[in-house]
C-alpha cells in the first residue's frame, strides 16, 4: 500500500497538465501551433523538448510528409503519455493519407479532436494561401470532455500518397560533404547532398539546413499540374468525438 501510494506520487509530480507540442521542417507547422497555444495559453514545446514526458493534455501539431508523420514523431509517442489528445496534421493541400488514423492505431492515443489542416504549398515559394487558423477553434473545447474516437480512414485516391508526383531536389556543384543535411533528414534519404529516391519523402529540411544553399526543389510540370487540380485540399477536415 505505501509502495502504490508513493508511486502515485511520483507519477503525479511528472505529469505535464497542459502543452502544445510541435515538429516543424519548412515552418508551418510552427505556425500553427504558435496560434494554438495563443487560444489556450498554453506553453509550446517542441519535440525535443517534449519527449518523455506524461501530458494530461496534449495539443499535438506536425506535418504530413506522402501520407505519414515523419519518424520522430513516431519516437514521441512511443516515449511519452498522453492523457488526452487533439492530433493536427499538417499539409500544404495535397494530400493526407491516414496519417492521424494510423498514429492512433499504433500507440492507441486517446483523441477526443483531431484535424487535417491546410497551409501554404512548401514546394511553392509563391505560393499566398493563407490558412484558416480560426476553423480550429472548435476543436479546443474538447479537452476533458472524455469523448473519446477512433478517427476515420479516409477514402478515394486522390488523399493518398501514392497520387502525389515525384519531387527532385537537386544539388548544386561545390558539396563539401559537411553533413548538415544529413543531420535534419528523418527518412535517412540523403548523404552527402545526394538524395536516396526510395526514402526522401520531399519533407524539404535539408533545403533550409544546407549552409551553403546548394540543394535547390525542381518544381516539375506534372507537380504544378497536380497542385492545380486539388483545391478540394484547400479547407482542413475537423473532427470531434460525440
Amino acid at each position: 500500500m505505501i509502495l502504490r501510494c508513493y508511486l502515485y506520487e511520483v507519477e503525479k509530480k511528472d505529469l505535464e497538465n497542459n502543452a502544445v507540442v510541435y515538429f516543424s521542417h519548412t515552418g508551418h507547422s510552427l505556425e500553427t501551433a504558435t496560434y494554438l497555444a495563443g487560444r489556450l495559453s498554453w506553453p509550446i514545446l517542441t519535440l525535443k523538448e517534449a519527449v518523455g514526458r506524461h501530458f494530461e493534455h496534449l495539443l499535438f501539431v506536425a506535418p504530413i510528409h506522402r501520407g505519414k508523420f515523419p519518424s520522430p514523431v513516431y519516437s514521441f509517442f512511443k516515449r511519452s503519455k498522453v492523457e488526452e489528445a487533439i492530433i493536427v496534421a499538417v499539409h500544404g493541400r495535397i494530400h493526407h493519407g491516414d496519417a492521424i488514423f494510423e498514429l492512433q492505431r499504433k500507440f492507441r492515443l486517446p483523441i477526443v479532436g483531431a484535424a487535417y489542416f491546410p497551409t501554404a504549398h512548401a514546394y511553392l515559394p509563391d505560393d499566398h494561401f493563407t490558412p484558416p487558423y480560426g476553423k480550429l477553434d472548435p476543436l479546443l473545447p474538447t479537452f476533458g470532455s472524455g469523448r473519446y474516437f477512433v478517427v476515420p480512414r479516409e477514402e478515394g485516391r486522390a488523399k493518398h500518397p501514392h497520387c502525389l508526383p515525384k519531387v527532385n531536389i537537386r544539388l548544386r556543384p561545390g558539396c563539401r560533404a559537411c553533413h548538415s543535411c544529413e543531420a535534419v533528414c528523418a527518412y535517412k534519404g540523403i548523404r552527402n547532398g545526394k538524395i536516396n529516391p526510395g526514402r526522401c519523402t520531399g519533407c524539404l529540411a535539408c533545403l533550409s539546413a544546407c549552409p551553403d544553399g546548394l540543394l535547390r526543389l525542381e518544381v516539375t510540370s506534372s507537380l504544378v499540374f497536380y497542385l492545380k487540380t486539388h483545391q478540394s485540399l484547400n479547407e482542413p477536415e475537423i473532427y470531434i468525438g460525440g
